[in-house]
């Protein structure tokens, strides 16, 4: 999930590390966006979208599938990264050298970019 603050407020704009949410996927995602709608979030930050990384190879189970489907009803953007076995194993040790990013993360960053503008400028669905 990516909350940005609006350009005009400062506060908490990043997010924790990514191996806190592991696990939590589908069901931390839906209480994120309930939270959001129900305005218990800090004043100014603006729900962006979601993004889901696919652990493995191949088509998702079908629990996941219908998880992930459930989420386009709730978030404006639902963004999908595919499986990455460069990225799988990455230890985030600071001598560890990252893989070259794979061309489907550029895309969803590209994509995440342009929505944080779109909000920034008014533009965006829930400015």
């Amino acid at each position: 999930m990516f909350l940005k603050p609006r350009a005009h407020q400062s506060g908490r704009g990043g997010l924790p590390d990514h191996h806190a949410w592991a696990g939590l996927g589908p069901r931390l995602a839906r209480d994120l966006a309930t939270q959001y709608l129900a305005g218990c979030v800090p004043a100014g930050l603006q729900l962006l979208g979601v993004v889901t990384v696919a652990d493995a190879p191949g088509r998702l189970p079908a629990p996941l599938a219908s998880a992930r489907h459930l989420l386009t009803g709730v978030y404006t953007h639902v963004w999908s990264v595919p499986y990455v076995p460069e990225y799988r194993l990455l230890t985030r040790l600071p001598a560890e050298p990252c893989p070259p990013t794979h061309p489907a993360v550029a895309d969803v960053l590209a994509a995440i970019r342009s929505a944080a503008s779109a909000a920034t400028s008014g533009k965006g669905p829930h400015a």
